[in-house]
């Protein structure tokens, strides 16, 4: 079983590495990215160094889709629900990045964290943990 965490961003708004090293070594320094040129780099097993020791998660990249949205809109329609924050997650985000960790592996799942809320952060998107159904907004209202 994972542990999983999404990250939403606009692909125009992605930052690049060293400002996502910079902005990881501003709010904390436990985190280290090595080896990695660019952030749609970060691709698979993604190997890091928290807080002095090695460690990883999975990262895949996905595209928000015209016609995710709209089978979104219709599950809504159809089931007479009103739309919330997840349709202005699609309707302003082009890029879901999926973190995954092993579920009892809490350095993992830290380490995950404070890469995806950095993303999400630099990115002005947002952060979804679908465990806790706790949503982090970093994009602009």
């Amino acid at each position: 079983m994972s542990y999983d965490l999404t990250a939403y961003v606009r692909s125009e708004r992605l930052p690049s590495m060293s400002a996502l090293a910079a902005h990881l070594q501003r709010t904390g320094g436990r985190i280290a990215i090595d080896d990695l040129d660019d952030v749609t780099a970060m691709h698979g097993y993604v190997p890091v160094t928290l807080d002095g020791a090695p460690t990883g998660f999975e990262v895949y990249w996905s595209e928000i889709t015209d016609a995710r949205r709209s089978s979104y809109r219709q599950r809504l329609a159809r089931n007479g629900e009103t739309p919330g924050e997840y349709l202005e997650i699609l309707t302003t985000c082009d890029r879901d990045v999926g973190f995954s960790c092993k579920s009892g592996d809490a350095r993992e799942v830290a380490a995950a964290r404070l890469v995806a809320n950095a993303l999400a952060s630099l990115a002005g998107g947002w952060v979804r943990d679908p465990q806790t159904k706790e949503v982090v907004r970093y994009a602009a209202r």
